[in-house]
């Protein structure tokens, strides 16, 4: 292994994970301070906005697992010293997310004008959700940049220059949008213009930061782009695993169609207290991003054993970190929801729901970490049919057998997904055991080109 590379392998999992968990919390947060700049505009200016951003972020979720993708494969041939493919990955790398954020961009330009429709959005709030939805959805290959950028250097052990772009990129989003909210006529289409800006500006200096600070070669020529790609391993990782969040949000969309058969009071509980779990699975969601960068090095020189003690390191630390975060909720859990409404009946069902979330969490992050590192190591296929196989085999039906037949309610969508994580926690610690993911390694077999 290249000096270089024995210093990423041998870096602590907070080290690499700090810079995440900030970056990711950015993320998560970034919507809620969009909702209260739009509400200088409007109620429905925020309700259009947040009906259209499901779609969006759907979009931005599959470029950023493009992305991963890419960077799994790159932190294999990193670890497994295959400098000499090295040029040729970055640049695959980079076409690839460019395609993928070219074609998403032209369908979410061609959607536009019919998205409200097919969403069911009421007339009043079309204009505004066309708009955004032309305007941030059209400019979707920046962020696609901007992921594929981020894949490199953290591939690389760089999470903190990623993260310093992600403050600066939200900063300056949050910014621009209030300036031109309060100070202009844009409205919505403000809003949308400075995300794009920031986006934009995030991905140029990533390409700064790959280019110039770290050295890293990328190609500058014409030529250079036209030389054969290395798209083969980057697809077998990137094939099964872009399944996996177009299946979870075909799954949600089924669950919220039954829970809205429970009234408004569950749909508003379920929507509380998913926003305050979101924001406990961060930690987990980060430390399973830097065991993938660690596995991926290891797993290219081979090193197995390394790789299984970095595993289980990371799984201790994921459920620990999800158990100091969800503690304080379940403590004062009531006082939390109050802050949301004042409705008793929510909060004390809200109450409910936040005790049987936080023990979903906990095993969602043992599956964060594993899914991670099967990935990592290049068994990805194995993980997305895990995954979507529990996701539509047990989770529906037994939510709606649990909510209806058995009268658990709003409690049995908890439950079924209780026995989906378990189920799914089981399987991939039986397949992680059984060690056929040491033969699944995409640096030593694959091509150069």
């Amino acid at each position: 292994m290249h000096p270089d590379e024995q210093r990423v392998a041998k870096m602590g999992l907070l080290t690499l994970a700090w810079p995440m968990f900030i970056e990711w919390l950015l993320t998560v947060s970034i919507g809620m301070v969009d909702a209260m700049i739009l509400g200088y505009i409007s109620d429905q200016a925020a309700a259009a906005v947040g009906a259209v951003n499901v779609v969006i972020i759907l979009a931005i979720t599959l470029l950023g697992t493009l992305a991963s993708s890419g960077g799994i494969v790159l932190t294999q041939y990193l670890g497994a010293n295959r400098r000499d493919a090295l040029p040729s990955l970055y640049r695959s790398l980079l076409q690839i997310n460019l395609a993928a954020g070219l074609m998403l961009s032209l369908l979410m330009l061609l959607l536009a004008p019919v998205l409200p429709t097919l969403l069911a959005m009421p007339a009043p709030l079309h204009h505004d959700a066309t708009l955004f939805a032309a305007i941030v959805g059209g400019a979707l290959v920046a962020q696609a940049l901007v992921w594929g950028f981020s894949a490199i250097l953290n591939a690389h052990g760089q999470t903190r220059l990623t993260m310093t772009n992600s403050l600066a990129m939200n900063l300056g989003n949050a910014l621009l949008s209030l300036y031109l909210v309060t100070h202009t006529d844009y409205g919505v289409a403000g809003v949308a213009v400075a995300t794009v800006l920031s986006r934009l500006a995030g991905a140029l200096n990533l390409y700064l930061m790959v280019r110039w600070f770290l050295r890293i070669p990328l190609p500058g020529t014409l030529q250079e782009w036209r030389r054969p790609p290395l798209w083969r391993p980057i697809a077998r990782i990137a094939l099964p695993a872009t399944l996996e969040p177009l299946s979870y949000y075909g799954n949600q969309a089924v669950l919220t169609a039954i829970l809205a058969t429970l009234g408004i009071a569950a749909l508003a509980a379920k929507s509380y207290v998913l926003s305050m779990v979101a924001l406990v699975e961060v930690a987990a969601f980060a430390i399973a991003q830097a065991a993938q960068i660690l596995t991926g090095h290891l797993a290219g020189a081979a090193n197995w054993h390394q790789a299984d003690r970095r595993k289980w390191q990371a799984v201790g630390y994921a459920l620990l970190f999800t158990l100091l975060g969800g503690l304080p909720m379940l403590l004062w859990r009531h006082e939390l929801l109050a802050l949301f409404t004042r409705d008793p009946q929510i909060i004390e069902l809200g109450s409910q729901l936040l005790v049987a979330a936080v023990m979903v969490a906990l095993l969602k992050a043992y599956n964060f970490v594993a899914g991670s590192c099967l990935r990592a190591a290049g068994d990805a296929s194995f993980t997305a049919g895990v995954t979507i196989l529990c996701m539509w085999v047990i989770s529906v039906p037994l939510g709606y057998l649990f909510a209806f037949p058995l009268g658990f309610g709003m409690l049995g969508i908890w439950l079924a997904l209780a026995v989906d994580e378990l189920c799914r926690a089981l399987l991939m610690a039986a397949r992680w055991h059984s060690g056929r993911w040491q033969s699944k390694s995409l640096a030593s077999h694959c091509e150069v080109s």
